[in-house]
């Protein structure tokens, strides 16, 4: 297994190899979707192995502050509207 610290003493489990990461990168190559025609959103370190295949990323305000750093983009928290935000930033919506 592989430990993802999600902060406030809680920690994630996953198997080795395994990550949002790969699930999304067995996605697009199944879709025939290039890389850059993607975003991840997130809110925890257990997507930060996504924002690295993505080509966009974007954190929630409400947000561990170490995906923040990582992240291209900070919207609104997920109650006030965050996802849609985000969309309408990248002119999806």
């Amino acid at each position: 297994f592989t430990l993802i610290d999600r902060g406030n003493t809680m920690v994630e489990m996953v198997m080795k190899g395994c990550s949002k990461a790969g699930g999304m990168m067995a996605l697009l190559e199944h879709l025939g979707v290039d890389k850059d025609n993607t975003m991840a959103i997130g809110d925890s370190t257990n997507d930060s192995a996504m924002f690295t295949v993505a080509k966009h990323t974007v954190c929630m305000g409400d947000g561990m502050e170490e995906l923040k750093r990582e992240a291209e983009y900070i919207t609104a928290n997920v109650l006030d509207d965050g996802i849609e935000k985000a969309l309408k930033h990248y002119g999806l919506i």
